[in-house]
């Protein structure tokens, strides 16, 4: 998949008015995403005001979580529970701290759901519970992701029926999470395949449709680029 070089000082993209969904058939629509910008180049002033109030567009939201966001799946060692570990779950998005007002206005789009957080020069937007997971989930069900993340995503979402259905509580259950985090990002860390030496690594989900489905995704995910030569 190529992406097209943007300037580096852009503006955010907000929802439009009237908004139709572009693919990237041709060059033409890929290349309209060119003027597709961010945040970067706002005052503070705007940045406090009428653009912070702006919502973002899905699209944009989507594409900033296949470049940036993460699925995470802890396992702490917690001899006071019953099956001995406790599970957290989270969706995540790091970015420098400059880039805080953007995570701001993604907790305001996700109806204000987690918390943010700094860490060293980075600022931290992150989801746990389950009723803010679901407002999450929901909205890559209406617009999916579309590089490998997606599958990521596919077996969080597998992890998290488990959790809903208590099915983490048992040891059967608490295997089959063990087994679909074993598949998720990197895999499973030294620690755990230790202390589960029973892991089955399933397949990861295959990712076929990686089209680009609208300009604002494009806008969202070069931010990714930004914020790592920046």
């Amino acid at each position: 998949m190529q992406i097209a070089r943007v300037p580096c000082k852009v503006l955010c993209p907000a929802t439009p008015r009237k908004h139709k969904s572009v693919g990237f058939a041709n060059r033409r629509n890929f290349s309209s995403a060119v003027r597709v910008s961010n945040h970067l180049s706002l005052s503070a002033e705007e940045k406090e005001t009428s653009t912070f109030y702006t919502p973002l567009n899905p699209w944009f939201v989507t594409g900033l979580s296949d470049g940036e966001g993460s699925f995470l799946v802890q396992l702490v060692k917690n001899n006071r529970l019953k099956i001995g570990w406790r599970i957290l779950l989270h969706f995540q998005i790091s970015l420098h701290s400059r880039d805080t007002i953007l995570l701001k206005r993604l907790q305001s789009y996700f109806n204000g759901a987690g918390y943010i957080y700094n860490e060293r020069e980075f600022t931290v937007y992150r989801v746990s519970s389950k009723k803010d997971l679901a407002i999450v989930m929901d909205h890559f069900g209406k617009y999916p992701l579309i590089t490998k993340k997606f599958a990521d995503y596919i077996l969080f979402q597998q992890i998290l029926d488990l959790f809903n259905r208590k099915a983490h509580l048992t040891e059967e259950g608490l295997q089959q999470v063990v087994n679909l985090r074993a598949s998720l990002n990197r895999g499973l860390p030294l620690e755990l395949s230790k202390a589960f030496p029973e892991t089955t690594m399933l397949q990861r989900p295959f990712v076929k449709d990686q089209q680009i489905k609208d300009p604002y995704w494009l806008s969202g995910f070069t931010l990714f680029f930004f914020s790592n030569f920046y």
